[in-house]
């Protein structure tokens, strides 16, 4: 992602600096409506690019959420040029409201954003990794989850 102009992703995957980030941006968002969304289009396919962030337009300001490699989690604020985003010299475009997923999160206030947690087994040992960005709406969820190096949506919550 950071090939995109003027976007500076500040990845982070340590549970502790997860927690105090989504501390921080939560208190923003609590109370306030998501008004659109935004997803980075692959036009050759007419389709999602999932690598891209995801922009939510949440009372008024463009936040930009991504996921990268197992659990590296960045949050922006209008970094992109939605309509003139730059990647290795080609423009790509933004969609708004593109995702059924993510249209059924307009419209409605934020009650709570929450970090998701998981955990992996290797060499017999419990690795912990956090996995998705978990938003209770009025009337529903947006999860903005970790699908392996790439973004992934779903209106339920990832950790129940």
């Amino acid at each position: 992602m950071t090939w995109i102009q003027g976007y500076k992703p500040e990845w982070v995957l340590d549970k502790a600096k997860a927690e105090k980030l989504i501390a921080a941006w939560s208190r923003n968002w609590v109370g306030k409506t998501i008004e659109k969304t935004l997803v980075g289009w692959y036009e050759p396919d007419d389709s999602w690019y999932e690598a891209l962030p995801i922009i939510l337009i949440i009372d008024g300001e463009q936040v930009e959420i991504c996921w990268q490699q197992f659990d590296s989690l960045s949050i922006t604020k209008n970094q992109i040029d939605v309509n003139n985003c730059i990647s290795y010299d080609e423009r790509i475009p933004y969609r708004e409201n593109a995702l059924s997923a993510l249209n059924e999160s307009i419209g409605k206030r934020v009650l709570s954003v929450k970090l998701g947690m998981s955990s992996m087994a290797l060499e017999n040992k419990v690795i912990p990794m956090i996995n998705s960005l978990d938003f209770e709406l009025e009337n529903g969820y947006l999860t903005i989850f970790n699908a392996l190096d790439e973004n992934g949506v779903s209106n339920v919550p990832a950790n129940v």
